[in-house]
């Protein structure tokens, strides 16, 4: 679980973004854009590439050190310092503490709010990750992520309902021709994945069916991963749990897409 968690919160503030447009070139326009002075900026992008090539300690704290001595509100040397800590000391209280100073300056950094709400999750404090979550929603409304993280949160906890609203919400925001990051065929299957789930947790079985039959044929087409367990768990729903005239239609359906 540590090391997925890591590898997940890497992966968040080193690649993540939700636009097409090279990643470098978006964080140096959104420090260009706060007011953070060039050299600052340079500074701070010599230690992003030193933290990503795994340079020695000592060397990448200096260099983001040295970005905020340009800068003090240079956020994104502190979030990274957040990011030193996390990989390379596995200290998340010292993460955490970069990160919140991170914030102080810039509250809009969407990113820290997830990294953050994982580190949470991470050590069991279910509520504090929730609440992470939540203040991204208000934050920045139109982002996908603060849902599903939630929505993966609930499933988790075994909180369906909740888990349901959270799930579609995330889809919407996926599905927007203003979510353009290269993934989001895969992401908006995993929160497809989410909806079904919860749909049959909560025993709504012709609706998780009807569900199933519209986004399966993409899932299967795709390679989902989850998608071999859905048909087990479709098939096994209307086999011993669905009595219904519908049945024989779910047959049907089902023969079709196991074609």
């Amino acid at each position: 679980m540590k090391g997925n968690t890591l590898k997940i919160i890497l992966f968040l503030i080193l690649s993540v973004c939700s636009f097409s447009i090279n990643y470098d070139e978006y964080l140096r326009k959104e420090l260009t854009d706060f007011g953070v002075r060039k050299n600052s900026i340079d500074t701070f992008f010599q230690g992003k590439k030193a933290l990503e090539e795994m340079a020695p300690i000592n060397e990448i704290e200096a260099l983001f050190f040295k970005a905020i001595e340009l800068d003090k509100r240079n956020y994104m040397a502190y979030q990274y310092l957040g990011t030193e800590a996390l990989i390379h000391d596995r200290d998340k209280n010292k993460s955490i503490e970069y990160y919140k100073k991170s914030l102080k300056i810039n509250p809009k950094n969407f990113e820290i709010y997830l990294n953050m709400g994982y580190i949470y999750e991470e050590e069991g404090n279910y509520e504090m990750a929730f609440k992470e979550y939540e203040k991204l929603k208000k934050i920045v409304p139109n982002s996908p992520e603060s849902y599903y993280a939630a929505a993966s949160l609930n499933f988790k906890l075994g909180k369906f309902s909740n888990m349901l609203n959270d799930a579609q919400k995330a889809l919407k925001l996926y599905e927007s021709p203003s979510y353009n990051l290269d993934m989001k065929e895969k992401y908006i299957m995993d929160a497809q994945f989410l909806i079904l789930v919860s749909f049959f947790e909560q025993e709504k079985y012709e609706e998780a069916l009807n569900y199933f039959f519209i986004v399966g044929p993409n899932m299967k087409k795709n390679n989902f991963d989850s998608f071999p367990k859905l048909l087990n768990v479709a098939t096994e729903v209307i086999n011993t749990k669905l009595e219904s005239k519908n049945k024989k239609i779910y047959e049907e359906k089902l023969k079709k897409i196991k074609r």
